[in-house]
């Protein structure tokens, strides 16, 4: 999925078949080199900037982004992804400059995993061909630097691995397993990271207890009592890209 690809298409909520607003642009780990969620205009932007995580994304093509319900469209003051928000690395328009200080050129747009947000290439506006996400040593505010130094541009060729070695998916029917690779998606996203309050189901049962720390268990829990987003909502965001 390209960068360019994404911008201004609908999010559709599954549940409702509204249209919860469209993409504006995607939300970047510059550390990981992932995207992370998106910022989404709707309605009442004007108001509040709305955001979704990538983990809450059900699918997602040149056409549309679809998500379960409208949880999954939450506030950019709700913490989960205050770092990046606040980092705000767009890539696009970043210098790119090899590691002897030469200037190749700078971002026109990126190509990203549409299943794992994964970065896989930077296309630059002034070379002859894309820098994989392998050849970058740092991504700072406003530039790349890469591996390398006197390469002309052009033998930065796009060398990116196909869609079955990246996603490293299970497959039915000769397809991808999208429900498998959805729930992945999810669980690599909120395991191993600290909760800030308690999650309790609508009847008043304790889920989970601030502090604890996100595991599979505790994932299938809350997906039970449909509290999933609430937890994703409720991760200390110092634990985002650590």
């Amino acid at each position: 999925m390209n960068s360019k690809d994404i911008t201004a298409k609908p999010v559709v909520v599954i549940r409702t078949g509204r249209v919860a607003g469209k993409i504006r642009y995607p939300i970047v780990d510059a550390t990981k080199q992932e995207v992370v969620g998106f910022i989404i205009d709707d309605e009442r932007w004007y108001l509040e900037t709305k955001v979704i995580l990538f983990a809450l994304i059900r699918g997602m093509n040149n056409d549309v982004v679809t998500v379960d319900d409208d949880s999954a469209v939450m506030s950019s003051s709700l913490g989960s992804l205050q770092r990046q928000l606040q980092e705000n690395v767009q890539i696009i328009g970043h210098k790119v400059i090899t590691e002897e200080g030469r200037l190749l050129g700078f971002v026109e747009e990126f190509a990203f995993n549409a299943f794992t947000g994964k970065i896989e290439s930077y296309k630059v506006k002034e070379a002859q061909g894309n820098i994989t996400q392998q050849e970058v040593l740092s991504i700072g505010r406003d530039l790349i630097v890469i591996r390398g130094s006197g390469v002309a541009p052009r033998d930065y060729v796009l060398r990116t691995p196909t869609m079955a070695a990246t996603v490293g998916s299970p497959v039915e029917d000769g397809g991808f397993n999208l429900n498998s690779i959805f729930e992945r998606r999810q669980m690599d996203f909120a395991i191993g990271k600290r909760l800030l309050r308690r999650i309790e189901s609508d009847e008043g049962v304790v889920i989970a207890r601030e502090g604890e720390i996100v595991n599979r268990d505790l994932i299938q829990r809350a997906k039970k009592q449909g509290k999933f987003t609430e937890l994703v909502m409720s991760l200390d965001s110092s634990d985002m890209g650590m």
